[in-house]
Order: structure tokens, then sequence, then C-alpha cells
């Protein structure tokens, strides 16, 4: 997924703890099948435990360019109609958009969170919205013993349902931190 040209400044987050999160939520959820189903969490189980959460699946017209859509504070996500279908069956990229807007949603929910939009470049990586919700998606959809396991980007694809691309760089933020 391309990084806009301006994303919100976030607190801080380290690699580690976005992580952790995604591990977290795999293990409260009690999934450990691999193809995390991630239409169900957000359609059926996320409501469950929060009934102030909106899930809403919208016309093209309606989100233009944006793919999907998170505003914590109001608990709601909103997901372009051809990506919802795309993650209906299966393609990887819109399984990460749905992954990437949960993340959204989980890290940057606190109540008056302090969010500014600002130029790319202008914060360090650590503080910008759409690499934390990345760094999330990609760990939730691609836990790192499977990784560890298959270590080639087309098998870690087909068995947790992302993109080659998603597949490539968990690798290699694996390889970063020594896990592989």
């Amino acid at each position: 997924m391309a990084m806009p040209m301006y994303s919100y400044e976030v607190p801080p987050r380290r690699r580690d703890e976005i992580i952790e999160a995604a591990v977290a939520l795999r293990q409260a959820l009690r999934i450990t099948n691999p193809m995390f189903p991630i239409l169900q969490v957000v359609e059926v189980l996320l409501p469950q435990i929060d009934p102030d959460f909106s899930f809403e699946v919208k016309e093209h017209a309606e989100l233009g360019d944006q793919h999907g859509l998170t505003r914590p504070e109001l608990k709601e996500m909103l997901i372009r109609e051809d990506v919802y279908e795309g993650a209906r069956n299966g393609v990887g990229r819109d399984r990460f958009t749905i992954a990437h807007e949960l993340g959204h949603y989980l890290l940057h929910n606190e109540p008056g969170l302090a969010r500014t939009l600002k130029p790319r470049g202008s914060f360090p990586v650590y503080k910008c919205a759409e690499w934390q919700a990345n760094s999330f998606a990609g760990a939730l959809l691609i836990p790192t013993d499977v990784a560890q396991a298959l270590r080639n980007p087309h098998a870690i694809a087909e068995t947790c349902g992302v993109s080659v691309d998603a597949a490539t760089v968990q690798l290699k933020v694996l390889a970063q931190k020594g896990l592989l």
C-alpha cells in the first residue's frame, strides 16, 4: 500500500510494541489459524466486544481513492465496496487493507488523541499513523512462527492470505530483528 504524502503524527510506538499488540489480539480472540479471519473479526467479533463499533461498506464514489477510513474517535471503520469484496474473495492486498484499518482502530483510539496532519518525512516514522497501522497489519496477518517456518514469500502469501509484497516486507522486518 503506497503511503500518502501526508500522514497523521501520533504518539510514538516501537515496532516491538505493535507486534505485541497484534499477538495479544490473536491470543485474546483465540485465533491460532495462520489465515486470520479479518472480516469475521471486524464484522462479528469487534461489534460484540465494543457495541459502539460500526463497520460499514461504502460505494467507491463515497470513499474515492481511499480504500478504507477509520475514525477511532467515532468508533467507525469504512471500507470501500471493491476492497470488501476483494477481502471476501481472499485477495491479500484487500485483507491487508482491512487489517491496516483495524490497526488504526486499536492503536489510535485513545480519547483526545492528539493527531496532527503533516507532510510525510517531517517527523520520525515511528510517529507515523500509517507506518504503525501497516506494521500492525503485517504482524497480525503473518504470525512470526509461520514466517520462520516457511521463509518463502510465496508460501507465506498462500498460507496467510496476504500479498507476496506483504510477506516479503514481513520477512525483512523479522530478519532485521534477528528472528529469521
